[in-house]
């Protein structure tokens, strides 16, 4: 059974119930370790949230690198344009757009989130892009699984320090 210390046993306003708890060293401790896990989860858990946005990033750039070389190297060799396969797209267009990376997320419903490489070459500009939609999903998992950890590292703090 747990009894309440003085400063709990008056008939005070709530506020002066809580001015009394603040009082108490253990509550302080709590509250401080709260504030500190919750910094230190923060940084780790952001931290690891952004290495594994860019880690997905870069694996797709690498794709469409390697994509594009061999279709600048099939272009060169007057064979046909490689074909792309489900998720892909590829194509050579007559624009003047800046080579590179570049995504491109649609505002409307149910769309999907391309990222492409552009190159201009003699035989016009190549545009190769992939589908991101899957890692999307697996960014938006993440995310709700450092949520729920963040909040349960709280929550089990909290009780611990009480």
């Amino acid at each position: 059974m747990i009894r309440l210390s003085e400063p709990f046993a008056g008939r005070g306003t709530f506020l002066d119930r809580v001015k009394a708890a603040l009082r108490l060293s253990a509550v302080r401790h709590t509250l401080w370790l709260l504030t500190l896990f919750s910094l230190i989860t923060l940084v780790a858990w952001g931290g690891a949230y952004w290495l594994v946005q860019r880690e997905m990033l870069r694996t797709v750039d690498e794709r469409l690198t390697i994509r594009m070389l061999a279709a600048q190297a099939a272009l060169e060799r007057g064979e046909a344009f490689p074909t792309p396969v489900a998720g892909q797209t590829a194509e050579v267009v007559k624009g003047d757009s800046a080579d590179g990376f570049e995504t491109i997320d649609s505002e409307e419903p149910r769309s999907v989130e391309f990222r492409y490489l552009v190159r201009t070459t003699p035989h016009g500009q190549i545009r190769l892009g992939e589908n991101t939609e899957r890692q999307e999903e697996l960014h938006d998992i993440l995310a709700g699984r450092l949520q729920l950890t963040f909040f349960g590292t709280l929550i089990a703090t909290a009780l611990a320090g009480l």
